[in-house]
């Protein structure tokens, strides 16, 4: 009863969270209004969209301080040494073969799976590394926030509760955390909403080569962009949504094999390097109770694991709109979702204790995962939008009635407030670029091997690209991997 209280003295307290707070009470109020409209205009529906994307990037811009980020910490250090990888090769007209010191087990950076290979990174020919890192991870934000408009248009959500879950997935603990430590291939997390709109449609019955292509092109960009544990985690999440009924499988195949095509200028070189890959195993969450206090207070804290792994803050609010969206819908509309019930379960399982270090860490690929609480953030983002979604059927009633939206309103704030306040005590310091090196790279001879499953890699990337945007563009509303034909959602 006293955490209201609490927030906002911690409000009052700290005046740099006060631009966030009001911008999130503006665009809730903003969002609350629109949805008293009975039919908004269209226009009116993309700028309340546009206004709800503008307000998540400022927030972001205010979490790393305009990009002032702190490279000589932690891992920062490591990002700083990738990045400037880039813009070494550039300036030199090469690519960067070699790092001059070994990280995560080789110099080779192309074979690398945590190193940015975007196509946009020749920008950083001509930009300073922290104006590119801002600029890729807005990039990327922006994609996945259409996802996440495609989402409240798939779904049909009226704007209030769809801003909810927007706020959600920009500020939850476990990104903001590992962002905040320089974790930088989490950035590839902002690409999950579309992994979410394709489980959302292959679970009413879609088979269009348009969502399964959607959902491999999702796969292929964490990849490119470094987020390898991302794609894991996300591939781990739509193997066990397709797995029943068995006529889903194909899908899941024709998604594994089109993201293999389209990321084999990253795969290639990795298996060329890595093989199957090896690694020890760390730990999930202690136990289910350690679990739901790093959700809606302060992790337990253990020593195989450090805090960041154990953060997966959403408050009381945000853990309420969990435990609405963990209750099977019952309404015939909206029954096809409970599907999406059993890869959530799933993944709750294998986050904790040594579950999944039993059971998949020793299989091909899936051994990169060797501290499983970051399997958590997939079943949050599930639930936070069932939530909202069971948050919609009732919102849309009581919406007009004053005595029930005041409350609800604040509610709402009080639920981005306390995302906000804890994104402020992970929030890096003022960094600098200073004795930081500008000369990382080996030069010498390429390996044959290496060379040759690079460039060969390249050349079935890019000519995946072209056949599946040809695919696409011609076959999408005709045809579906499965032979059924086109289904109601080929039209999108």
């Amino acid at each position: 009863m006293r955490e209201p209280w609490v927030n906002v003295r911690l409000l009052i307290q700290t005046p740099a969270v006060w631009g966030p707070a009001a911008g999130a009470g503006a665009l809730l109020l903003w969002a609350w209004r629109q949805d008293r409209r009975d039919e908004p205009p269209v226009r009116w529906a993309q700028v309340t969209e546009a206004l709800a994307g503008a307000v998540c990037l400022a927030l972001l811009a205010w979490l790393f301080r305009g990009g002032q980020f702190p490279w000589t910490e932690g891992d920062w250090r490591e990002e700083w040494i990738f990045f400037t990888a880039w813009a070494q090769a550039l300036h030199a007209g090469n690519l960067p073969y070699y790092l001059g010191t070994a990280m995560q087990g080789t110099e080779r950076y192309l074979a690398n799976l945590q190193t940015p290979m975007m196509p946009y990174v020749v920008a950083l020919a001509w930009m300073s590394v922290n104006a590119f890192v801002l600029l890729h991870m807005a990039l990327v934000y922006g994609a996945g926030f259409l996802g996440v408009v495609a989402l409240r248009r798939e779904l049909s959500l009226g704007f209030f509760p769809w801003t909810l879950f927007l706020l959600l997935f920009t500020l939850n603990g476990h990104i903001v955390s590992h962002l905040s430590v320089g974790h930088l291939p989490w950035i590839a997390y902002f690409l999950v909403p579309w992994v979410l709109v394709s489980a959302v449609r292959i679970s009413r019955g879609d088979r269009s080569w348009r969502t399964v292509t959607m959902c491999a092109a999702a796969f292929a960009g964490m990849i490119l962009v470094g987020g390898w544990h991302v794609f894991v985690w996300s591939l781990l999440f739509m193997t066990f949504a397709c797995l029943l009924p068995l006529a889903r499988v194909r899908l899941l195949i024709w998604i594994g094999v089109i993201t293999a095509l389209l990321a084999a200028v990253r795969l290639v070189p990795a298996v060329a390097t890595f093989g199957t890959g090896a690694n020890t195993f760390i730990s999930g969450y202690p136990s289910l109770v350690s679990l739901l206090a790093s959700l809606a207070g302060e992790p337990v804290r253990d020593a195989r694991l450090d805090p960041w792994e154990l953060e997966a803050y959403v408050g009381y609010a945000g853990l309420f709109l969990l435990c609405l969206g963990a209750i099977p819908f019952r309404h015939a509309g909206r029954r096809y979702l409970n599907g999406l019930l059993v890869p959530t379960c799933v993944l709750v399982v294998l986050s904790l204790g040594n579950v999944y270090g039993d059971t998949l860490f020793r299989l091909p690929g899936l051994v990169s995962e060797r501290v499983t609480t970051r399997l958590i953030i997939l079943p949050i983002l599930w639930l936070g939008l069932a939530g909202v979604v069971r948050l919609d059927s009732w919102w849309r009633d009581a919406r007009m009635s004053w005595p029930v939206a005041v409350p609800v309103l604040l509610g709402a704030w009080f639920f981005a407030l306390q995302l906000i306040l804890r994104a402020q005590v992970w929030r890096p310091h003022v960094g600098t670029t200073e004795a930081l090196p500008l000369e990382v790279l080996k030069a010498g001879p390429v390996e044959p091997l290496y060379l040759w499953a690079f460039w060969c890699g390249a050349a079935v990337s890019m000519v995946s690209a072209i056949v599946v945007a040809w695919l696409v563009a011609t076959r999408a509303s005709t045809y579906s991997p499965s032979g059924t034909g086109p289904t109601r959602a080929s039209r999108y």
